[in-house]
């Protein structure tokens, strides 16, 4: 898996991706989650999309994965800078009603503010 880049606010850890990541990248992705931030006791995570513009299709399913795993821990993980057409598809396929979507990572660290 690609190594993820991290950077910790206050109330929440801001993960990017570094570029496209592959099918294989993803499906390794909830592991990584487990062993580097859930078992950590991390489970208010924001998820800087920006760098995705064409990811696979079982990202959605590890997307909607790891915000029900956080949620389940008392935590809530949400989505940032996702491209436009990528935000198409997780619409059509109802993906958006099941996770958290800001514009920016300025307003998704705010939200945490008040959680």
């Amino acid at each position: 898996m690609l190594q993820l880049l991290e950077n910790e606010t206050t109330n929440a850890v801001i993960i990017s991706f570094p570029g496209e990541m592959s099918q294989n990248d993803f499906l390794d992705m909830r592991s990584y989650f487990e062993s580097n931030y859930f078992n950590k006791n991390i489970f208010n995570i924001i998820i800087d999309c920006g760098a995705l513009t064409n990811p696979p299709s079982i990202a959605y399913g590890v997307f909607c994965s790891l915000t029900r795993d956080s949620m389940r821990k008392g935590g809530r993980l949400c989505f940032t800078n996702i491209n436009p057409l990528v935000k198409k598809v997780m619409d059509r396929i109802h993906v958006t009603e099941q996770i958290n979507i800001f514009e920016n990572k300025d307003d998704a660290i705010s939200s945490y503010q008040y959680q």
